[in-house]
């Protein structure tokens, strides 16, 4: 796989057990450091890093 960098995907909200928001900040046109990137209808974009955790699915307990 190459680096493709920031890719988007739609996740069903219930396969997490908590979600917490890490940063927050307006989407910038590229190449601007002031001008935030919209929507063709005027709605701004924003970017969300985001930490999450997940539901225990399958696999093997290993015990030490």
């Amino acid at each position: 796989m190459s680096n493709q960098g920031p890719m988007n995907f739609k996740i069903d909200p219930t396969s997490f057990t908590m979600v917490m928001v890490m940063d927050l900040a307006p989407k910038l046109k590229f190449g601007s450091d002031t001008d935030q990137e919209c929507l063709r209808n005027g709605t701004p974009k924003w970017v969300a890093q985001v930490t999450v955790g997940s539901r225990r699915s399958g696999g093997r307990r290993f015990r030490c």
